[in-house]
């Protein structure tokens, strides 16, 4: 009872302070915001430049570079190259690009987790191809799918995850299936 009534009188009293009409909310000013996107965009990259280039990420509470695999795979400048280019910094995707097409290889022993790779390096790669028609940037595409298609050779076409490790094989390790980017 001394709830409701509380909710009542607060109620009442927050109507109460509030106008009647809303005043009219200024034009929104859309070169000024794109402007200032761009410096976000700008400020962002940079640090990643500067602390982790040619890395996957840049921590920024740190101050270092972070491999998600133990080696990069360059997820930062492959996942920034089309929001580059949407944001107008050629100069900065032509560099990302160039550090994408002289030093990304895919041929590695490694295990990755699909969807991630899928969404970030596979969609930076073919976003990427598309906004610059860069014929090396869908090379490393086909490429890195090739080597994602075996995790989808399941019962459901869902991606196969690695099984746990008892239920292998002693001694022997199918990298076909556990999504790896490597393959046999």
């Amino acid at each position: 009872m001394l709830a409701a009534a509380l909710g009542v009188v607060l109620g009442a009293a927050c109507a109460a302070s509030r106008p009647a009409v809303s005043a009219p909310s200024p034009a929104l000013d859309r070169a000024a915001m794109a402007s200032r996107v761009r410096a976000e965009i700008l400020h962002a990259w940079g640090a990643y430049a500067r602390g982790a280039w040619g890395h996957d990420e840049w921590k920024p509470l740190s101050g270092k570079p972070h491999d998600w695999y133990g080696e990069s795979l360059l997820m930062t400048p492959v996942d920034a190259l089309d929001t580059l280019l949407v944001a107008g910094l050629r100069a900065e995707a032509e560099r990302a690009k160039a550090l994408i097409v002289e030093t990304l290889d895919f041929d590695r022993d490694i295990s990755v987790k699909n969807f991630e790779i899928t969404i970030r390096l596979l969609g930076g790669l073919l976003s990427g191809y598309q906004a610059t028609g860069d014929r090396r940037l869908l090379a490393l595409a086909e490429d890195l799918g090739n080597r994602l298609l075996p995790a989808f050779e399941s019962k459901t076409g869902m991606p196969w995850m690695p099984p746990p490790v008892e239920a292998r094989p002693r001694g022997r390790r199918d990298r076909r299936r556990d999504g790896s980017v490597d393959q046999p």
